[in-house]
């Protein structure tokens, strides 16, 4: 099978393969080469941004498990 006929499976896995390994790799690369050391504020800070987009992503997956369970069979009952 080549690239004409599978579509779009094949750019979703080109993107997967090259595209979502740069943003993990870029931080930790430039750590390492770069050494630079937080101090007390950069980490908090830091630590501050990853719990609250964890937060947020927990938040927004139980409003899509609330809706998926709840607004979706009352929807099919009426």
């Amino acid at each position: 099978m080549d690239v004409t006929t599978d579509g779009i499976r094949y750019a979703l896995s080109v993107r997967d393969l090259l595209w979502v390994s740069f943003p993990y790799t870029t931080g930790a690369l430039y750590l390492a080469f770069e050494h630079y050391i937080l101090d007390p504020v950069g980490t908090e800070f830091a630590l501050l941004v990853t719990v609250s987009g964890y937060w947020t992503f927990r938040l927004a997956n139980g409003e899509k498990k609330t809706f998926r369970t709840v607004v979706i069979p009352k929807a099919r009952a009426v």
